[in-house]
């Protein structure tokens, strides 16, 4: 019997806490200026030395401008370029109207052959848009 209390006592804490979740996230959406059934769906594109991240990119766009239609949807689309790669900036200037290209202040130094490093090159290159795309 203890052991049904405890579980019911757990049950009724977690939905106490989604509850406060709840209300916690209708204040913020409430303080936004968006109309309620406005979604915001932000995509990320890695692109560091892919002159070929016109593909998806394109692939975007056009989705982008069908979702756009229904009135209700944002779809901003940030693209990570943090290798100095010249072919691959040149194709991201050409969208220079339709995304936000996010470049880190200092150059990124591929680590080549030291794989001690990859891991902390990879992390960087994945974490460095997510504050400008969520502000």
């Amino acid at each position: 019997m203890s052991k049904l209390i405890s579980t019911l006592q757990q049950l009724s804490n977690s939905l106490d806490d989604h509850i406060m979740l709840q209300m916690e996230l209708h204040s913020k959406l409430k303080r936004t200026n968006l109309p309620p059934d406005k979604v915001t769906i932000p995509v990320l594109v890695i692109a560091c030395n892919r002159p070929t991240a016109s593909r998806p990119i394109d692939k975007l766009l056009q989705l982008k401008s069908e979702m756009l239609k229904q009135n209700n949807f944002e779809f901003p689309i940030f693209v990570s370029h943090a290798c100095n790669d010249h072919a691959t900036e040149k194709v991201l200037r050409s969208y220079q109207d339709s995304i936000t290209v996010i470049k880190p202040k200092a150059p990124l130094i591929n680590p080549g052959r030291n794989f001690k490093f990859t891991m902390y090159y990879l992390i960087f290159h994945g974490c460095l848009p997510r504050p400008s795309v969520f502000e």
